[in-house]
């Protein structure tokens, strides 16, 4: 879905009429995305190691700064910074709670 609103754009201007030619959500998907990245750094409240927090930090950060720099760039034809972007962002977000997820797990199983 994401690389799909992504090139809305591309497919309506390969097609010329095309069922998608009305729909632009590029700033509720960029908005969508810096939100989910921010509010992912609420992780770091939680009760654990300061190296642990600092992983999630980095993580989280690096989701949060790629999707405002999708946010930011120019789309063309020949560019695919706009792509690299939004991958980025959507991986260090799995990544990122895929990592709290565990650390959790392993803080309730030394309790």
């Amino acid at each position: 879905f994401a690389f799909l609103v992504q090139t809305v754009r591309d497919i309506s201007f390969l097609q010329g009429q095309s069922f998608l030619v009305g729909i632009i959500p590029d700033g509720f998907f960029n908005a969508g995305l810096i939100i989910a990245a921010i509010v992912s750094l609420l992780w770091l409240l939680r009760p654990f190691q300061l190296l642990d927090r600092v992983i999630l930090m980095v993580v989280f950060g690096i989701a949060a700064i790629c999707a405002i720099l999708q946010f930011s760039a120019t789309s063309g034809d020949l560019d695919i910074t706009r792509h690299f972007y939004l991958l980025v962002t959507l991986i260090a977000l799995i990544q990122g709670v895929l990592i709290a997820v565990q650390t959790e797990r392993v803080r309730m199983a030394t309790k």
